[in-house]
């Protein structure tokens, strides 16, 4: 072949290829690295190649559009109803009209966050961003099992600022977004001094909804791979266990709760919150959830009379307290405080346990992200025999009498 047609060939070849170099090139054009912000906007390109979905979750969802997500927040417990709009830094946000009207907006992803309640904290030590914390509710030296959030609030000497206390620090801090915890006066008077707040409670779901909380706080990241990632094995283990536990012919009877009201009441959990999925989930039977005791509404929880439960459960085979922290760690020790505890067998018996075990509050630092770690030790208390010689993580037992 003469050079003269080897040239014809090689212009032939490069033109008859150049078009699909170019359609290559373009594809990878339109491909956006969702951490980097959009330099040059194309409402036809999807700015969010990596995407979750709720399964469990049932007080939050997300849908996703172009270059923003739309998260719509609607609580059980709380009766809290907003919608957060996150756009993609660089791309316009969107017009806050129609189904989108009131909606606050946020552009992500976030670069600083406060935490205040400390119910996401191992969402965040598993997301890698414990660098973006500017301020938290509450900080100890006995959070081993979030090392990177406790080294850098330490290193950062990070401001804490509970629940009631002064804004001032949190609108210094400049936060992107503030997540919180408690009631509409606490959230509306934050909001009223400009601080960016978004309300979430993992522990008002179910035990595997708490654990999407990881999901909730990577919409605002856009780390919904690594997301999907953590949640995935969690989900695992504990579809595996619950099924296992729920298997057996024997579900013991379960007393949730604690002595309230200088022992006129008796506080318990409402059957769609974390503790109660996770006793029903463990192969336990709720004795006040198969009652027909009429209770009244109480913050985080229902309250019943306490003659009717002492009737009803004083014979529960096992006790799980709510107690916060309690200072007793004996049934000697609850006794001399209340001796009204004493009506119920489980703690005489050394079968009553709280949150606060060896872990101490990380029980809340992590448990609600973990609740496969958390079911393990349900199941190890109430079917013993599933997970034998294992020592609970999480729940304290209170020796008996």
């Amino acid at each position: 072949m003469s050079r003269k047609h080897l040239l014809v060939l090689f212009v032939c070849v490069l033109f008859c290829l150049l078009p699909g170099m170019l359609s290559v090139s373009a594809q990878e054009g339109a491909t956006h690295n969702s951490q980097n912000c959009v330099e040059n906007y194309d409402p036809a390109v999807n700015y969010f190649p990596d995407q979750i979905e709720t399964e469990y979750a049932v007080e939050w969802e997300v849908a996703y559009f172009n270059h923003y997500k739309v998260i719509t927040v609607d609580t059980q417990v709380s009766n809290v109803h907003e919608v957060y709009v996150l756009f993609q830094c660089g791309s316009p946000m969107p017009e806050l009209t129609g189904d989108l009207e009131g909606a606050i907006p946020f552009e992500v992803p976030i670069q600083r966050l406060w935490e205040g309640g400390g119910g996401t904290y191992a969402a965040i030590e598993a997301l890698g961003v414990a660098d973006t914390l500017v301020g938290v509710t509450y900080i100890d030296a006995g959070m081993r099992y979030v090392p990177s959030i406790y080294s850098h609030a330490v290193a950062s000497n990070l401001p804490q600022v509970n629940y009631g206390e002064s804004n001032e620090p949190i609108v210094a801090a400049q936060p992107d977004l503030y997540l919180q915890y408690e009631g509409d006066e606490d959230r509306l008077g934050k909001r009223d001094v400009g601080i960016p707040v978004v309300h979430y409670d993992p522990f008002s779901e179910s035990p595997l909804g708490s654990a999407e909380q990881i999901k909730f706080l990577a919409l605002f990241y856009n780390l919904e791979a690594r997301a999907n990632a953590v949640f995935e094995p969690i989900e695992a283990r504990y579809l595996a266990l619950r099924d296992l536990a729920q298997a057996q012919t024997e579900q013991p009877t379960v007393l949730l709760g604690n002595i309230v009201g200088e022992g006129t009441g008796f506080r318990s959990r409402e059957p769609e919150r974390l503790e109660s999925y996770l006793v029903r989930d463990a192969g336990g039977t709720l004795i006040l959830e198969s009652s027909d005791l009429p209770f009244e509404k109480a913050f985080i929880g229902i309250d019943y009379d306490l003659e009717s439960v002492i009737a009803l459960a004083s014979e529960a085979e096992f006790w799980f307290g709510m107690h916060y922290t309690p200072a007793e760690t004996s049934a000697a020790e609850f006794i001399a405080v209340d001796p009204l505890n004493e009506n119920f067998s489980a703690l005489p018996n050394g079968n009553m346990f709280h949150r606060f075990g060896p872990r101490g509050e990380d029980y809340f630092a992590t448990g609600g992200l973990y609740v496969d770690l958390v079911l393990r030790d349900l199941v190890s208390i109430l079917h013993p025999e599933l997970i034998p010689d294992y020592q609970p993580m999480f729940l304290q037992r209170v020796p008996g009498l």
